[in-house]
């Protein structure tokens, strides 16, 4: 009886000395959920480096990646699993990838509920920018979004997302999605770039071909999720042309895109890389455009009256049909920059 009372004692005084000193919580605790945090999380590598326990608090310590770091403190009811967190993020010097593009971080705001149910809201500083944000977790599924950036760098966005550097500029972001459903998502999201620039080397060996090089531009989009489907419209304007997609739908996933465009090109001088012949002039296109990636489909209409007439082209794949009616020919010699063999006069096609 007296060794089953000793090894009771022994056994309440170990776990006592685990839980409730930081001797053997940091010793103990750590390790193993470390252990378990390895086998959860493959992408990033989240580690926690110091924790203390009470009855009724939390303090810890933890890193991602080794150079982002996180503290944790605030109230905790252990036996019902709910907390009331606050929590600081701080990054002096996130190197992103080869470019060596710098993060730094400082955001600050609270965790409510349990592991599985939980509101998270912050506001700091990051990606150069003043950031605001809530969003709330159900089922360990995070089911409502809403975020505001004002000045975000694009550069640290697309390397934080692993995409490649297609263009730089501050941007601000608003996004608002109030049902994050796999299923049935609804919500809105706003984008403005000012002062933004594309990297031509960059798109052009992508697309394996010379782009002039006109890199500034402006963009403001703003789309609305609505029943997996995302409607959208987009203005893009930079020195050699405007981009206006009034109406953009698309599945989330991009299987499927629908567009109508209006599209004007200010010089085509400007576009000899493109079509090895000088060219002069402007040109106003409008048109629509399909896009099925399961079917493999690709259509693309444009309309243009900038040669005097109506001019239609219609792609389909493989098929091109072009209709030309009424074209001015003093405009095409023009354009195609040809010396002035006929002054007046129309043809069609």
């Amino acid at each position: 009886m007296k060794k089953l009372i000793f090894a009771l004692i022994s056994t309440i005084s170990t776990l006592l000395l685990i839980f409730f000193t930081s001797l053997g919580q940091n010793k103990v605790i750590v390790p193993v959920v470390n252990f378990i945090l390895t086998q959860k999380i493959k992408n990033h590598k989240v580690e926690i480096k110091e924790v203390n326990l009470s009855i009724d608090s939390l303090e810890a310590r933890l890193t991602i990646d080794k150079n982002i770091d996180i503290f944790l403190t605030g109230p905790v009811a252990w036996k019902e699993q709910k907390f009331k967190l606050k929590y600081l993020i701080n990054s002096e010097k996130v190197e992103l990838n080869r470019e060596k593009i710098v993060l730094n971080m400082d955001i600050q705001g609270f965790l409510t509920g349990n592991l599985k149910n939980m509101d998270v809201k912050g506001a700091g500083r990051a990606f150069d920018a003043s950031v605001k944000f809530k969003f709330k977790i159900v089922d360990e599924n995070i089911s409502s979004i809403k975020a505001v950036a004002v000045g975000a760098e694009t550069k640290q966005i697309l390397a934080l997302l692993k995409q490649p550097l297609y263009f730089s500029g501050k941007a601000n972001i608003l996004l608002n999605v109030p049902k994050l459903d796999l299923k049935n998502p609804s919500g809105k999201v706003i984008v403005k770039i000012d002062n933004g620039k594309l990297n031509i080397k960059l798109i052009s060996k992508i697309l394996d071909t010379k782009l002039p090089l006109k890199s500034n531009f402006k963009l403001k989009a703003k789309g609305i999720i609505k029943k997996r489907v995302l409607i959208s419209k987009l203005l893009f304007i930079n020195p050699l042309m405007s981009l206006n997609i009034h109406k953009l739908i698309t599945t989330l996933n991009f299987n499927q895109v629908r567009a109508d465009y209006k599209l004007k090109i200010a010089d085509l001088a400007y576009l000899k890389s493109l079509t090895k012949k000088s060219l002069r002039g402007n040109l106003s296109v409008n048109g629509k455009a399909y896009f099925n990636k399961k079917d493999e489909i690709v259509q693309v209409l444009v309309n243009s009256k900038s040669l005097g007439g109506e001019s239609k082209v219609f792609y389909n794949n493989k098929s091109l049909n072009i209709s030309l009616k009424s074209i001015d020919f003093s405009k095409l010699i023009y354009m195609a920059n040809l010396p002035k063999y006929i002054n007046k006069g129309g043809f069609n096609f």
